[in-house]
This record gives structure tokens, sequence and C-alpha cells, in this order.
């Protein structure tokens, strides 16, 4: 899984525009291809790709960030200046609108236009990488399995199961085209109420969190697939989202260290670790200066590199996000992360922004103000990375004439569902509500979530209950509750619920609801009197669960697998 290159002759035939384009991760969302996307590799190379073909269409959102930065020179530090121009080639598609959800093998196919035009312009592979963080994963590719919740499969406890799940998942990716996820979620979830990370956690116990990190990195690398723990230096003790706001983990550091930064520190020293993506957040323990750990040189450079000695790839997060730009400029954010010895930069924005920030950290460069060499010592460190993973191999090109059947691959959906079996557990049981019969007549509440809806293709769509509750009985009905449309569902529901013997609730946290929407929804529900089965991916009461919840079951997930379980253990 290994190539031989002479990285200092590769640097020696690059301008200081294409060495800078390989330490940018630009965002590709939908399935359309993006011709100024295209140009821009046509002209400097790219080095990644972030995919999200997840039904979503962001080319047409034009992003109006706030700034504190009133430097009139920084192309995008004035607000104003972020509405910026079309460029020719780029997107402008209604964002209302979903994507299609394509066939794998024209994805990859579609993938490979990407990464064949990258090795043309200079003979360098393009990566592609996608978060994947359990069954809210961000691609609903046919058939591709959605793995139960990290915190489902801590509470298990079985990581052989864990590393075999992500194993077959990674298998899956690789032939789809994505070389790299986002994962694992290495986060210690101690905050109940934290409403960023959550279930993608795998516990609030650090010995828990690291033996599932290890097991999903061991996994995913048998399979040829990078990995990126995140996020450095620990968000599970947050009660702010970064992708909304600047949140401050003020803890000691012996605290810090002895939970949060834990993970790290034991997997870093046992060399399994490819990559680390950091937190936009601010920690005081490690840095008294107020800046953001994304661009903080004693977090990044004297502690994750000097204190903890990672010399592997260390990205950003998405560097659109709310808790970083409203802070620094954009522009000033990716230059102070270089400068701290970041390496790979996550710009999502689908518009002008991207030249935008790569023009700017050319400028840099040809200023002074970044060493070139910092450039190089990054670019070596993601080519060594990339050559360990084999993407220098054949441009990094997929064979898609094998996708379609490597992602259907029976073994991968047999460990997947023997994950969604196992995680299924039975946090109180007060009624004996099943299991149930056909002669019960059940009325059925499900909530939609986003990260649902935009999975809205055969393998995992709203509604996809009922092919499961087809196999046992015909005597249900189905209702579904959006939290931004209430009294739609309760228009039905109030109809309906006097002919139903018992209901069946089910619920999944989204931090895109209006606060604790469904778990007031959930106990207005049970007060209504009907017994009451609530069936959620999320077991902490303070988010998902009210105190009048006398039968509750804990899934890990909303996808297929988790669905079908539920639905077997219910009426078996």
């Amino acid at each position: 899984m290994s190539c031989k290159l002479d990285f200092d002759k590769m640097l020696s035939q690059l301008s200081i525009e294409e060495k800078v384009a390989q330490k940018m991760v630009f965002g590709w969302t939908g399935s359309i291809i993006d011709n100024s996307l295209l140009r821009f590799i046509d002209q400097y190379g790219l080095g990644g790709l972030r995919v999200t073909q997840n039904g979503a269409r962001k080319a047409d959102a034009r992003y109006r960030l706030n700034s504190i930065s009133k430097d009139a020179a920084d192309p995008a530090a004035d607000p104003k200046s972020l509405d910026l121009p079309l460029e020719w080639g780029e997107k402008t598609l209604d964002v209302d609108i979903p994507s299609p959800i394509i066939p794998g093998d024209l994805f990859a196919r579609q993938l490979n236009i990407y990464k064949k035009r990258c090795i043309e312009r200079n003979g360098l592979p393009m990566h592609t990488v996608a978060d994947f963080e359990g069954a809210t994963n961000n691609f609903p590719a046919p058939y591709l399995i959605s793995p139960p919740n990290a915190m489902s499969l801590g509470r298990l406890g079985d990581f052989d199961l864990v590393e075999r799940l992500y194993k077959a998942m990674a298998k899956q990716l690789k032939a789809l085209g994505i070389d790299w996820i986002h994962s694992p979620v290495s986060d210690v979830n101690v905050n109940p109420e934290n409403p960023e990370i959550s279930t993608r956690s795998f516990g609030a116990d650090p010995a828990i969190v690291t033996a599932g990190s290890r097991a999903l990195i061991k996994g995913c690398t048998a399979s040829g697939l990078v990995t990126s723990m995140k996020h450095f230096p620990g968000r599970g003790d947050s009660m702010q989202d970064a992708h909304f706001s600047v949140p401050s983990v003020d803890l000691a550091l012996k605290d810090l260290e002895a939970v949060h930064t834990s993970p790290y520190r034991t997997l870093i020293a046992e060399g399994i670790v490819p990559s680390i993506m950091l937190a936009h957040t601010v920690y005081p323990a490690l840095d008294d200066s107020g800046d953001i750990a994304t661009c903080s040189p004693k977090i990044i450079n004297d502690y994750l590199r000097g204190e903890l000695g990672f010399d592997g790839v260390i990205t950003t997060d998405s560097l659109t996000m709310g808790g970083l730009i409203n802070k620094y400029s954009l522009t000033e954010a990716c230059i102070l992360n270089t400068l701290a010895g970041g390496d790979l930069l996550l710009m999502k924005a689908e518009n002008a922004l991207r030249t935008k920030v790569h023009e700017a950290i050319v400028n840099a460069v040809k200023s002074g103000r970044i060493p070139e060499e910092m450039i190089d010592a990054s670019l070596k460190r993601i080519w060594k990375l990339k050559a360990k993973f084999g993407m220098f191999e054949n441009g990094n090109l997929t064979d898609d004439t094998q996708t379609n059947a490597i992602v259907a691959d029976p073994a991968a959906q047999a460990v997947s569902c023997e994950a969604a079996e196992k995680v299924l557990h039975v946090m109180r049981n007060e009624d004996n509500l099943w299991p149930l019969d056909k002669n019960c007549k059940l009325l059925v509440i499900e909530h939609l979530t986003d990260n649902h809806t935009r999975r809205n293709q055969f393998w995992n769509y709203p509604g996809f209950i009922n092919e499961f509750l087809q196999k046992y009985t015909e005597n249900y009905t189905y209702v579904e509750f959006n939290p931004h449309k209430e009294d739609r569902a309760w228009r039905y529901i109030n109809e309906l619920l006097p002919m139903a013997d018992k209901v069946l609730m089910l619920g999944d946290y989204d931090r895109s609801c209006p606060g604790k929407a469904t778990r007031d929804f959930v106990e207005k529900l049970i007060n209504q009197g009907k017994p009451v089965i609530y069936a959620t991916s999320n077991p902490y009461k303070e988010l998902m669960i009210p105190d009048n919840a006398r039968n509750v079951i804990f899934t890990g997930g909303i996808m297929h697998e988790q669905y079908e379980a539920l639905i077997n253990f219910l009426f078996k």
C-alpha cells in the first residue's frame, strides 16, 4: 500500500499556486459536475474534494459571513465582499430542490472526472473525503451500510464488531471512489446537553472512546481508507455548537488531559493515527491568548506536534463554520492555520470564496508572511500519507465497473444488521407493551429530521419502516412528525389516536430542530393516555426522553438496518 516518490523533485516542479492548491480541499455537494471546479483544477490542480451527496444543493448559498476584521485589503475580510459575483461555470442550482441520488457506479465515474483532470494537470492525485459518523452518514448510495451511532457501539463494548463493521463500510466507500473519512469522532461526550457531539461520540468514558476510535481506525485502514480523528483537542464538554458560535472549553489542563486529549495521546503513541481534525473551539488551558485551536500555534505546533508527537496530517474543519469566521476573517483564519502548522484547508463553499482563499494564501507566501518551506513541509506530510494509502497508483482512479457489486456485497449487509440487532437496548419497560401482534391497532409516528429526509431514495427514506411492518401486520397507520410543522401532525394524530391500541413513536435528535421540540412533543403525546412505545436513537433524557416516557428503546440509528432490527424485536 506504498509508493516510493521523490518529494523534493515533485516540489521543485510546482509553482507556488500549485503548491497551495495541494493544501486545499474544496466542497462538492450533490451529484452534478461543477465546471468552475474543473477550471480551477485545470489551472492549479487540487489536493482534495469533500463530497456531500446527501440530497442538498448548496450551489446558490452565497455565504454572507460576519467578520471582525476591518482589513479592506483582505478579499474575504469585508462582509460586503462575501456576496461575491458569480464565476463563469459556477453552479446556480435552487437549494430547495433535492439533488438526485445517483447509482454508486455513476458517482464513482463523476469522481473519476475530477481525479483524472488532476493527474492530467500535474500528475498529483486528488483525494476525496466525506464524514461518516454512524447512522448520520452523509452519503446515501444505494446499499451503503449505515452503522449505528458511535454511542450505541460504545455502550455495547464489542470493539471487534466495530472494526469489522468499519472494515466492511470502508471497502464500500473505496469502491465508490471515496478515499478518506472525517471520523472517528473522538470527543469524550461528558456533557449530556452537548448540542453538537452527542451520539456521534463513543461515550463519556475516555477508555471507551479510545477503544472505539482504535477499532474504527484499524477497520478502515485494513480496507485502505484514511481516517481523521476529531475534534482535537476535544469537543465533548460544551454547551455551544461550533457551526454557529465560538465555544470555549474552560477546563484545567489536568482535567483536559485526563479526559479529552487522552484518546489522542494513546492512539498517537500507538502509531495508528493518519490524520487529525482540529476543533473550532477555544481552550484557555492550552492557549490563554483566546485563539481558536484551528489558528493556535500553541495547540497545533507546541502541543499536538510537540507534546503529543503527532507527525501526521492535520486538517481544519469546515472553514466557513460560524465558530471560526465569527472571530477571524476567512482568509486570515487560513493563513493563521498554515503558520501554526496545519496542513489541509477544508473549504466547503461552492462559490468564488474558494478562489479568493487560494489567492490570499498564495499572496501570503509570495510576500514572505508564510515561508514557502512551511508549505513544502505540509505537502510532504500529505503526499506521504497519500502514498501510504496507494493514491499515487493509477492516478487514484476507481474501477467503477466493480462499484455496484462491491457496495451490494451481502457480507457487508450482514455485519451491519448484526450491529443493529446488538445495539438495540431496552431503557425502560414499565408496561410490557411488546411483543406486538397483528391484531394490535398500531399508530406509528415517525419524527422526520434533516438527517433522514435528505436520504430520500429507495434504500433509506421517510416511511421506510412500513416495509418492515408489512412482514408482520397491516393493522397500522403512519403519521409523520416534523417539528417545523407540528400542527400538521397533531391534526392527524388527534383523529387517529382514539382508534389506536398502542403507539410506536420514532424519535431522533437533530440540532436543526427548534429547542427540545421532539422531547416536548413526546411528552405531550404520552399525556394523551394511550400506551406509547418510544424508540429513539439518542439516550439522553436531557435532549430526547421525557420523564413520563415509561417504555423506551434505544435504537442507535434511524436508517434501514436499525428500523428493521426494531420491528423484528417488537414483533418477535
